[in-house]
Parts: structure tokens; sequence; C-alpha cells
């Protein structure tokens, strides 16, 4: 089954990070939050048995504290890169998650709001 955005944001929500999930858009309100979508760039494997998922975190910290989106940031990222087997995210199975870019600064909002990137790679059964 494919990754489910849903199944998604249950996970990360359930990660104890301190901030709302949110998917595909990045709202004014709250500062602090995570936003996941899925990225261009993922393809079927062994004949169609897998299927890569990327997805993009949006991660936002309040104004003008740059160090509370970094640390959000970081977080977020160790949480995800510490499966490092197969596990059951509500009803996707994932194989895998790999990291194709850690925390990346992004700029600030004009709210003077910290952003951070990073993208994953999440293998699924097809």
């Amino acid at each position: 089954m494919p990754l489910l955005l849903s199944d998604l944001e249950t996970f990360v929500a359930g990660l104890g990070l301190g901030a709302p999930v949110n998917l595909n858009r990045l709202p004014d309100t709250p500062d602090s939050i995570i936003v996941a979508s899925t990225a261009p760039g993922g393809a079927v494997l062994y004949d169609g048995a897998f299927e890569v998922v990327h997805v993009q975190f949006r991660i936002r910290g309040g104004p003008n504290d740059d160090a509370a989106a970094e640390t959000l940031a970081l977080a977020l990222h160790q949480a995800l890169v510490a499966h490092e087997s197969s596990f059951q995210m509500g009803s996707t199975y994932v194989l895998s998650i790999q990291p194709l870019s850690s925390p990346t600064y992004a700029g600030r909002d004009v709210d003077l709001r910290t952003v951070y990137v990073s993208t994953y790679q999440f293998t699924v059964p097809a």
C-alpha cells in the first residue's frame, strides 16, 4: 500500500516534538509547526513491488528564534533516522526511511519566523 500522508501526519504528531503537524500547507498560525508534503523524485522498484516516496518537511519556529526552529528540525531528523528497520505506521508499512537532506536553513518568512527544510525517502510496498 502506498504511503498515506494521513498516517505520516499521525506518526509525526505522536513523536512528541511539541509542535503541531500539518499536511501540504504552511498556515499563518501557529508559529511553531511541522508541515509534511510529498516531493517529486520517487520511483517504483523491483518490478513494482516497492514504491519510493520523497517527503519534504518544512519546520518553522517562532519570530526571531532561530535556535528553536533549528532544535525542532534536528529533533524531527533524529526521530526519523532512528527507525533503522521496518515498522507499521498506521495503515502504512514502512520498509525504510533514508534522509536525502539534513535540516537546512531556508530563511525567514515575512513575520521573521525561521524555516528549515529537510527531505526523506520512504520505501513502502507498492
